[in-house]
């Protein structure tokens, strides 16, 4: 249900990339150096238009991690022999006033570093994916690398 909700928003996204990506220099180039229409989308259009849509993806699965446990710690989620993030939390939950604060704090934990895991795989994608960054990125690395060869 999470992911037909946001399909639109990503289909839109990726109208917008690709209409931009469209009117750019390189597109025209290979238009008039003669290649296919799908040759111009599969070498150019689709590569560079997929870099925001991987790092949006990327996020909402946190995002979806954290719904789910949010409806599994109030009641709405998985049934009981299921184990879930959120009812993990909500068992746990009912102790702490009683001084045992583990069985809720350790699902929390788990549950705060995996969507912080996604959304740092998001980034990491979108510069990774994006050309012109992963240029810049390559350029940044040599430019060390000179340094420490300078340096020794």
């Amino acid at each position: 249900a999470v992911a037909f909700v946001n399909a639109p928003f990503y289909l839109r996204r990726m109208r917008g990339r690709v209409l931009s990506i469209r009117r750019m220099r390189y597109v025209e180039a290979a238009y008039i150096a003669g290649v296919s229409d799908f040759g111009i989308i599969r070498r150019h259009v689709i590569p560079n238009a997929m870099a925001p849509v991987l790092a949006q993806l990327s996020v909402n699965i946190g995002w979806a991690i954290l719904l789910t446990a949010a409806l599994s710690f109030i009641g709405a989620g998985v049934g009981a022999p299921t184990p879930e993030w959120g009812s993990m939390i909500a068992m746990g939950f009912q102790s702490i006033i009683t001084g045992h604060w583990w069985p809720s704090i350790f699902p929390g934990l788990a549950l705060a570093v995996t969507v912080f895991g996604f959304a740092l795989i998001g980034s990491s994608v979108e510069v990774l994916a994006d050309p012109a960054r992963r240029r810049a990125l390559a350029g940044e690395l040599e430019a060390r690398r000179r340094a420490r060869l300078a340096a020794a």
